[in-house]
């Protein structure tokens, strides 16, 4: 309810009543008029608190320090499209590279990009995609009309393009016009970020990259209770059965982090695996997207789903691995369920302005010696992370999805 406004005319006329009144009933009716003025609380928003970062098209180099002849990769990704920019329906992008210094991996003169943002059984429209070797790539999607599925939410790579380095040099791969469009908003170039990166060929020097906003804010989206986000989950009535988690559970999924499985399930009381809690925590905190580089983890590779998302998180130094005591070598164990030990860490270090002030709870299970007690502290004194009644943090027990989404929806909050 708006603040209500009182002319100076019924301001008198009021006053003069409670001047005829007693003293007890002036007082009453004083605070009858300040309740009054004051807004009505609204039903509880879903999502709406979290913070958004301006949404990026860009591209992004497998190796950024190339010799003459070596070959890499330009990857064209989509970061952070969630709250109001979530539910992508249609993008477009041309890039300019120096076909002197690089030439692209294709056969013949021209070539094309492996689409993969919208999924193939949405059937989108490709309306140009062309790798040209003489310095332009240009590519342009979108779903069919009044499409009913298949649109893009979160993080995500639209396709890739192989290059060889031809001499030393500085090269620059520009976008030079980029343009997303939101479902209803066909007429308007949603604002976000695209990029230019200029690598140095036989040199170590880092890159340089640059950034332009372009386009235009989104509408606010309609805001929904969490009851009303949560009924786009077939297991609804599971979740309201679990009140300590719904609210969790329907912000992330109102902002577009968290979604169902092909069934539009949510499951809240199964465990979650290593690899869905990273996919997770990449799109919520908008995780920056880089290539893969430093420690090598042999059980993941490029063609897994979640290879971008670990990839991601290990670069932000948020995950690492399982090291094998004979070999030496790093392993992530992507299908493992996640326990509630490992999450405090990886969360402990993603928490950017941890409490001081506050006393952090403590475990009967958790004893100094514990691997991961200062992380779980940490959590605790921040209020990101409690225990059973009994006094317990059961820290190798596997994270429900609920409990999951418990911690990074207070973790978002900190943010």
């Amino acid at each position: 309810m708006p603040r209500r406004s009182f002319s100076f005319h019924t301001s008198c006329c009021l006053l003069k009543g409670v001047l005829l009144l007693n003293k007890s009933l002036k007082w009453m009716m004083l605070l009858v008029l300040i309740l009054c003025s004051l807004p009505l609380p609204a039903a509880a928003a879903a999502g709406q608190a979290y913070p958004v970062k301006t949404p990026q098209l860009k591209v992004v180099l497998s190796n950024t320090t190339p010799k003459v002849n070596d070959t890499f990769q330009a990857d064209f990704w989509m970061q952070g499209f969630v709250g109001d920019y979530k539910r992508v329906e249609g993008i477009e992008f041309h890039l300019a590279f120096d076909p002197a210094l690089v030439e692209p991996v294709v056969d013949g003169s021209t070539g094309k990009l492996e689409a993969k943002l919208f999924p193939e059984a949405s059937k989108p429209i490709t309306w140009s995609n062309t790798v040209d070797k003489k310095g332009k790539i240009a590519f342009a999607q979108t779903l069919p009309p009044k499409s009913k599925s298949g649109y893009f939410t979160g993080s995500g790579k639209i396709g890739s393009v192989t290059f060889r380095a031809l001499k030393e040099g500085s090269s620059t791969f520009q976008i030079t016009d980029s343009l997303v469009i939101l479902p209803g908003l066909a007429g308007l170039n949603v604002k976000h970020a695209h990029n230019s990166l200029t690598i140095h060929i036989g040199s170590d020097k880092p890159p340089i990259e640059k950034l332009e906003e372009v386009g235009t804010a989104a509408p606010e989206g309609k805001s929904q209770t969490a009851s009303e986000v949560i009924t786009a989950y077939s297991d609804a009535k599971e979740i309201e059965s679990l009140p300590w988690a719904k609210e969790a559970i329907a912000s992330l999924t109102d902002f577009g982090a968290l979604k169902g499985n092909q069934h539009n399930t949510f499951r809240p009381k199964q465990a979650m695996t290593r690899a869905e809690f990273v996919q997770l925590l990449v799109v919520a905190l908008g995780m920056e997207i880089k290539p893969a580089g430093g420690t090598v983890l042999t059980d993941i590779k490029p063609d897994d789903w979640y290879y971008d998302a670990v990839t991601a998180a290990a670069a932000a130094g948020a995950v690492g691995g399982y090291k094998d005591k004979a070999t030496g070598a790093m392993s992530f164990k992507p299908n493992n369920k996640i326990t509630r030990a490992e999450i405090s860490t990886i969360l402990a270090r993603l928490l950017d302005n941890p409490s001081t002030a506050a006393e952090a709870a403590s475990f009967r299970d958790v004893k100094a010696g514990h691997w991961a007690h200062a992380s779980i502290t940490k959590l605790a004194a921040a209020g990101i992370v409690t225990g059973g009644s009994n006094g317990r943090f059961s820290p190798e027990d596997p994270a429900t999805r609920a409990e999951v989404c418990v911690m990074v929806h207070r973790l978002m909050l900190k943010q």
